[in-house]
């Protein structure tokens, strides 16, 4: 019995080995594309064309106005949260139902 099961259990294991070799798609061969042909004239210009973007720098004033709008958003946040809490408790504690 022992010999059936280690001949089966290699038997298993040479269909798996050869069935995972035929599972995977092979790499592909490279091939040269003028699709993906960057040329380095192309990439310098996109990135001198994008810098003014990204050396901007942030003046004092919308500094302070960025701070202004996240401080004024997590307020009213807390705001809305706290609505609802209140809102959720009266309709609980109320019991004729003037809220549904």
């Amino acid at each position: 019995m022992a010999r059936a099961s280690i001949i089966s259990s290699l038997m298993v294991l040479a269909v798996v080995a050869f069935g995972l070799r035929c599972a995977f798609v092979p790499a592909p061969q490279s091939s040269t594309s003028r699709f993906l042909d960057i040329s380095p004239a192309t990439a310098a210009a996109a990135v001198m064309g994008a810098a003014p973007a990204i050396a901007a720098e942030i003046d004092a004033a919308e500094a302070y106005n960025r701070k202004v709008l996240e401080g004024a958003a997590y307020g009213g946040m807390l705001c809305v949260f706290m609505l609802g809490l209140i809102v959720q408790g009266v309709r609980r504690d109320v019991g004729n139902k003037w809220l549904n």
